[in-house]
């Protein structure tokens, strides 16, 4: 309602509980009425609530419903409805048609990291050491297990190309890709994550994170933020010159005034005052 262009279900949460209050005493009005017609309203919505949830218990799919086509998936992203609402499915798909085969896929759906370790699902980026190879890779071969908010088109990071290529499974938000296919951006995204799990506690390594930062501005420089952290190792260990380079860089990528503004002012400390008195900048991507 605030014009905000995210969100989902989850969010209005406080909102679905006044609609489960009105439609509560909805319910209780029709038993004490006398009204048929309001009777039979409410009996029907009701029906019509238990029809479209209880067979697949994901209530917050409705919009694939609303809109009434099999391409819906292709025009609208609610990130609120690929939150793990597919998890069930890809499991069963990664047991059944995948592991069998000892093939490690490739994963870009909301699972949690804990869930993946304790239902025993290997992925592309769970072992850095074995993956290594096909984390530098552009081009993807195997499988994708892939959710609808990763395929949408973006400035950086951009997979939007598969949505032109017939998924060998779907299950809602889920797509299920096999086959090679061309994909710089989400190869770049998993160095990135890779070099955030380096660069922070338990088992901080700032050389590798940088290692897999670099890596992923090589296959997609378009991802700005990158080079903050970049332009941070180097200013933690002294380096001015390349903390300035790497600062320039994420200027030139950023875009909008309110993403530019806060390096332009980075820069201008950088230039003026002793490296000691700078603080490093704050990655807005991680906020």
């Amino acid at each position: 309602m605030s014009g905000a262009s995210y969100g989902g279900m989850r969010h209005v949460l406080p909102l679905a509980l006044l609609l489960y209050i009105l439609a509560g005493m909805s319910i209780y009005g029709a038993f004490i009425s006398s009204s048929r017609t309001l009777q039979v309203a409410v009996g029907a919505a009701v029906a019509a609530a238990v029809v479209s949830a209880v067979p697949i218990m994901r209530p917050y799919e409705y919009f694939n419903e609303i809109i009434g086509t099999r391409n819906a998936s292709r025009y609208f992203n609610d990130e609120g409805v690929d939150a793990e609402q597919r998890g069930k499915e890809l499991f069963k798909y990664y047991f059944e048609h995948v592991r069998p085969s000892g093939e490690v896929p490739y994963l870009y759906y909301n699972v949690p990291l804990k869930e993946l370790k304790a239902r025993g699902m290997e992925y592309v980026g769970g072992d850095l050491h074995r993956d290594a190879a096909r984390m530098s890779n552009p081009v993807l071969t195997g499988t994708i297990f892939i959710g609808r908010w990763a395929l949408s088109k973006k400035p950086f990071w951009d997979a939007s190309s598969l949505l032109d290529q017939p998924p060998a499974a779907r299950f809602g938000n889920l797509f299920i890709y096999r086959g090679t296919y061309r994909l710089p951006g989400l190869v770049a995204s998993d160095s990135f994550w890779a070099g955030i799990l380096k660069l922070y506690p338990p088992n901080p390594d700032p050389a590798e994170a940088e290692r897999l930062f670099r890596q992923s501005v090589q296959l997609d420089p378009a991802a700005y933020f990158i080079y903050i952290e970049l332009a941070n190792l180097a200013l933690a260990r002294g380096d001015r010159d390349q903390a300035l380079a790497e600062y320039e860089n994420a200027l030139h990528y950023s875009g909008a005034e309110i993403l530019a503004r806060p390096i332009r002012e980075q820069i201008q400390l950088i230039t003026s005052k002793p490296l000691s008195e700078v603080k490093e900048l704050r990655d807005p991507f991680l906020e």
